[in-house]
């Protein structure tokens, strides 16, 4: 990007990380279920990213209390996308654990088959029956939600280009490398 597209990205970030930093959980919300925590998670070849938002008392301000993400190794960026949907809910659900505790969240996904994975309606191997009792082990439920409604999600699992061409090259050099 040019240098002032650069500057301006930098500077939504710091007033999206000041506005994450006064975000305050309405505990009385979540205790009650009208206005609970929620949780949206996304995997991509490149990352996992997801955020935990509560929405304001008005219904119409969504407060961002925490947006988390991480890179994966190789053999993590080639996994089936429904594994990897469940990865990222797990470790958005882990590290939003590290901030808030134990506190019960909707977890939206964007893939139907996850879901059904924590239902039971799906044949599935013992790590993602791990995964899920592991994400719904503080009464934390996965959800269904459209795909083009998980922007919130989305955004942090992708990384810029230049990320994304080095990860390539990477692997592209692993892969011709004679033994």
């Amino acid at each position: 990007m040019p240098a002032e597209q650069e500057a301006v990205k930098r500077a939504i970030q710091q007033l999206a990380s000041e506005a994450i930093q006064l975000a305050v959980i309405d505990m009385v919300g979540v205790a009650t279920g009208e206005r609970p925590l929620e949780q949206v998670a996304d995997f991509c070849p490149y990352g996992w990213g997801g955020a935990v938002y509560q929405l304001g008392p008005d219904r119409k301000v969504l407060n961002v209390l925490g947006m988390y993400g991480g890179c994966l190794t190789l053999s993590q960026s080639n996994w089936h996308p429904r594994r990897g949907e469940l990865y990222a809910q797990r470790e958005t659900r882990r590290e939003a654990r590290k901030d808030f505790g134990r506190i019960p969240a909707l977890c939206w996904t964007d893939h139907a088959a996850a879901v059904k994975d924590a239902t039971g309606e799906a044949e599935t191997d013992s790590t993602i029956i791990r995964w899920v009792g592991e994400i719904e082990s503080d009464g934390s439920r996965l959800m269904n939600l459209s795909g083009r409604s998980a922007a919130l999600g989305d955004g942090p699992s992708r990384h810029q280009e230049a990320h994304g061409r080095f990860l390539r090259e990477q692997a592209h050099s692993l892969s011709t490398v004679t033994i």
